[in-house]
């Protein structure tokens, strides 16, 4: 899905920079985005979705970037639960992505 979508703006000259399931265009591009994403969605799918459009943090500053230089001076993000079970239970947004796609595939 995702090569299709970034060959539809490559076809048209406009840039697109793609990030993990997600893609980042100018502004001006969000409608041709739009169309482009559920196209390749429904050709490769065969299914039709809400798409989410999320809007850049320009709030964020070097005062931000100096604080959580602060409370994480190594960069390695918060710390990691070494119990299986807590790492298993957890669920991140792309696991529950791909448990809706199965749950519709299977249905």
């Amino acid at each position: 899905m995702a090569e299709l979508v970034m060959l539809d703006f490559i076809g048209s000259g406009i840039p697109i920079l793609p990030v993990h399931d997600s893609f980042l265009v100018h502004e001006g591009h969000r409608e041709f985005l739009t169309k482009s994403m559920q196209a390749s969605l429904v050709k490769v799918c065969g299914v039709k979705t809400q798409l989410k459009l999320v809007e850049p943090d320009l709030g964020y500053t070097l005062a931000n970037q100096a604080e959580e230089q602060r409370n994480d001076p190594d960069g390695f993000g918060p710390e990691t639960s070494l119990d299986i079970a807590k790492i298993l239970l957890a669920q991140s947004g792309h696991d529950k992505r791909l448990d809706a796609f199965y749950a519709l595939r299977n249905h």
